[in-house]
């Protein structure tokens, strides 16, 4: 691959739009005849300490759009946000789109600066989940299941929806509990870089307290509410760049 050699005062933009995998693949879909590229962790992850050490790079923008991805791997990229911001650089984040959800919102809750589009709708109500049951459509089928399970495996859940119309008690509790502890977790991540207490993180998912970028502006889960080039403004600032110049993304 080519090597990239960023310029002088220079900024990393990394857009997160689309699914982040375990590795960065792109495929053709012949139905439309267009790319989809899937950006791997372990390239982000690498980019953010190469940058860290880069003294060309002085900061990071990280543009968040539909982004696809599960909670161990937010919780990675919002560590590596955490360590990149260890060299003094600043990390700009800006949520864009038509909704942020409580991913989303996760990751880029660990920039220095944290803005959104001003229409966007934003879902801040902690998790919850759900199991399908399929026990009486088998039986309309006429679909015998038997399934074979030591006495004491209450918690060996993964069968249950075949012969099962309801969550078990044992299922239940092991759900709410990493759930819980889930939930936990993000909320002090995101207590600590946006000084805001548990407790009110957790009133306003209870409370649906967010709807709109606006409420988390209110709220303070934000800095503001921003156009995309207000916020590339903000960048020219910290670089020390006349408006009229561009700024030098890689």
């Amino acid at each position: 691959p080519t090597k990239v050699v960023a310029e002088p005062n220079s900024v990393l933009h990394i857009k997160l739009d689309g699914v982040v995998a375990e590795k960065t693949s792109s495929e053709l879909d012949f139905a439309s005849f267009n790319v989809t590229t899937n950006l791997g962790l372990a390239d982000l992850l690498y980019g953010l300490e190469k940058a860290k050490k880069d003294n060309a790079i002085k900061g990071v923008f990280l543009e968040l759009g539909n982004l696809s991805c599960g909670y161990t791997t937010a919780k990675e990229i919002r560590n590596a946000i955490n360590d990149f911001e260890k060299s003094g650089k600043f990390v700009v984040a800006y949520n864009a789109g038509e909704m942020v959800g409580l991913g989303k919102y996760y990751i880029s809750s660990a920039a220095n600066e944290l803005y959104g589009f001003p229409t966007s709708i934003m879902e801040f109500l902690g998790l919850g989940g759900e199991l399908t049951f399929y026990k009486h459509t088998l039986e309309k089928l006429g679909i015998e299941v038997q399934v074979i399970r030591g006495k004491n495996n209450d918690f060996k859940s993964a069968v249950e929806p075949f012969f099962l119309d309801k969550m078990s008690d044992s299922s239940r509790l092991q759900m709410e509990r990493y759930i819980t502890n889930i939930w936990a977790e993000i909320r002090s991540d995101i207590s600590k870089d946006r000084k805001i207490s548990p407790e009110e993180l957790n009133n306003y998912a209870e409370n649906m307290l967010i709807r709109r970028m606006k409420d988390a502006e209110k709220y303070k889960l934000i800095d503001a509410t921003k156009y995309r080039d207000e916020v590339v403004d903000i960048i020219k600032k910290k670089l020390k760049l006349a408006v009229d110049k561009d700024v030098k993304f890689v």
